[in-house]
């Protein structure tokens, strides 16, 4: 989210499914919000509760009157002015071999990283504070 906001997160809560349902692994089931420096909000559901057959992997992404959606990392949508693009891809591409050879290609000199330091960190910083935040139950400034 950082690298789509282009802003610092600032601000993260989370909730998890609790009850009484042994079925019902909490840690699968999470709600998190994420305020960032600039304004924006950032939101992630992670849920292990619905059916198999629907998409399991979703990312919407909305702003100056455009929307954008990736089902699966195959599928992608691009709405503007009321008209609808579909994008399909052959597999399904999530960029792990990407990555992967992003990073040898960085330890061995032949790259430069793509990510700056301040991104990693606050990407990490938030992933401890949404799990404090998940064991007090309340906003944690980050």
């Amino acid at each position: 989210m950082i690298y789509l906001t282009e802003s610092i997160p600032v601000q993260a809560y989370a909730e998890r499914v609790s009850g009484n349902n042994r079925t019902v692994v909490n840690n699968d089931n999470v709600s998190i919000v994420i305020k960032f420096k600039d304004g924006s909000i950032g939101n992630i559901f992670y849920s292990a509760l619905g059916d198999k057959a629907f998409s399991r992997e979703r990312v919407e992404v909305y702003c100056e009157g455009k929307t954008f959606v990736i089902e699966d990392f195959k599928n992608s949508y691009y709405w503007l002015g009321g008209k609808t693009k579909k994008f399909k891809t052959l597999n399904q591409e999530m960029g792990y071999k990407e990555e992967l050879k992003h990073f040898i290609d960085v330890i061995t000199g032949k790259d430069t990283p793509k990510i700056q330091y301040e991104e990693i960190y606050y990407s990490t910083l938030c992933v401890f504070k949404i799990n404090e935040s998940l064991s007090k139950g309340q906003v944690i400034k980050i």
